[in-house]
């Protein structure tokens, strides 16, 4: 989501052991685990990683808080 301004942008380690943005869009950087593959696809089929499935679930807000946010109104 680099071309939404104000998205903030995290590493995978900051991804899973901080919350994350009660709204909007974060950008996580996942180098760290999804990096395999041969052409033509590389790595965008390694995704089968333990790590992701937690960020999808963090992301979801199951199993663990979400970051404070203000108030809407």
């Amino acid at each position: 989501m680099r071309a939404v301004p104000g998205t903030p942008s995290l590493t995978l380690d900051e991804a899973l052991n901080s919350p994350l943005p009660a709204s909007g869009c974060v950008n996580v950087d996942v180098c760290a685990v999804v990096c395999h593959g041969a052409a033509p696809t590389g790595a965008h089929s390694d995704i089968v990683h333990p790590e992701l499935a937690r960020v999808v679930l963090a992301a979801g807000r199951i199993g663990r808080p979400a970051a404070a946010s203000a108030s809407p109104v």
